[in-house]
């Protein structure tokens, strides 16, 4: 974020209205600095998490939705937590990834944002977590192909990853919450993303196994008419 002050002109009252909607609060912080000291991942952060708080009260967009915090933000809600005006922080840090997705942005962490993608995919396919297909698609939207390989082998020969999915009963119940997360996205003027937070696309590029488009809606898996990409997160 640049040294130079901000003034009224750098606000944005698009997403004032989307702060506003959410009904967290963050015109209550009065800077007391507590979120910012219980932060278990603030040395990391490139701006302080009462910084991130000041400039959503203000709406300031660019610098938030170009900071490295909104997206390093693990969401133990340690700050929402410690927060004396009970304002939803965590809360305010998945809206702010949202809609840094939905305004076209580029992640700060392109990693993570693809990371967010897969989970949120992998769910819709299967209504619960199958680490390998996670894993593998990860890899290629991310590009990092390497990294983890030693560790992935060696949850592989203690038995810890299955090469075998564990589906739920009712996976149209899944379904069904991704329809009307879109719906509701698009409802409130959202840019019609493929997964419940409200994504753009794919970070790195690359396209999953259920990435397919089979008209609007349509699931790559099956034509499920669920949400077609996971934004999953975002995440």
């Amino acid at each position: 974020m640049s040294a130079r002050a901000l003034s009224l002109n750098d606000a944005s009252r698009e997403l004032l209205r989307a702060i506003r909607a959410s009904g967290i609060s963050p015109q209550d912080c009065y800077q007391c600095g507590r979120c910012s000291s219980g932060c278990p991942i603030q040395p990391h952060f490139d701006l302080k998490t009462m910084a991130v708080v000041k400039l959503a009260a203000l709406g300031v967009e660019r610098p938030l939705m170009r900071s490295r915090a909104i997206w390093l933000c693990a969401g133990c809600e340690t700050c929402t937590t410690r927060c004396p005006n009970d304002i939803d922080i965590a809360g305010l840090m998945d809206l702010l990834r949202e809609y840094s997705l939905r305004r076209g942005y580029r992640p700060a962490e392109p990693r993570i944002a693809a990371f967010h993608r897969t989970y949120l995919d992998v769910i819709r396919h299967w209504g619960r977590v199958f680490e390998v297909e996670l894993f593998a698609v990860y890899k290629l939207r991310s590009r990092d192909f390497l990294g983890d390989l030693g560790m992935g082998m060696k949850m592989f020969m203690q038995g810890k990853l299955g090469l075998r999915p564990h589906r739920i009963r009712d996976r149209s119940a899944i379904r069904l919450i991704y329809r009307q997360a879109r719906a509701a996205r698009e409802a409130h003027g959202g840019a019609g993303g493929d997964e419940p937070g409200g994504g753009r696309g794919d970070v790195a590029g690359a396209r999953g196994p259920h990435d397919g488009r089979r008209g609007a809606g349509g699931d790559g898996a099956g034509g499920d008419g669920a949400t077609g990409r996971g934004e999953a997160g975002q995440a």
